[in-house]
């Protein structure tokens, strides 16, 4: 989670997969979040996400 009224409304993660994802759901209070970038690194295996800011946290499923 990010503070609120922060600058940073597009927070971004890098993380670490055994392969390439198939699904990611993205959720807050069980409604969507949309998802605005997808960057999967077939070098480094990472997948590089961003979604707007919840000062108080979304929830992340990834799916390979």
């Amino acid at each position: 989670p990010s503070p609120m009224r922060t600058r940073q409304s597009r927070p971004a993660m890098r993380i670490w997969l055994p392969e390439k994802p198939q699904k990611i759901d993205i959720k807050k209070g069980g409604h969507d979040v949309e998802l605005l970038g997808n960057v999967w690194d077939t070098k480094s295996k990472t997948v590089l996400l961003r979604f707007q800011n919840y000062s108080e946290g979304a929830d992340v499923k990834i799916y390979w």
